[in-house]
């Protein structure tokens, strides 16, 4: 995702450098990205603890 944004922003196709907001957004975007990467252990244990106290409907 950031690899095809970046490429949208290249010199040679903007005629320039890239802006300070341009800079802000894909520090975000790659922030943004390491937090759900770093969420991924507690969101899956979280998953597992759901998953064992569903209710079971009677059939």
């Amino acid at each position: 995702m950031i690899k095809k944004w970046l490429s949208y922003r290249e010199r040679d196709l903007l005629k320039r450098d890239m802006n300070p907001e341009e800079v802000e957004e894909v520090s975000a975007m790659a922030r943004r990205i390491a937090a759900i990467i770093l969420l991924g252990p507690a969101l899956d244990a979280n998953y597992q603890a759901v998953k064992k106290s569903t209710y079971k409907w009677p059939e």
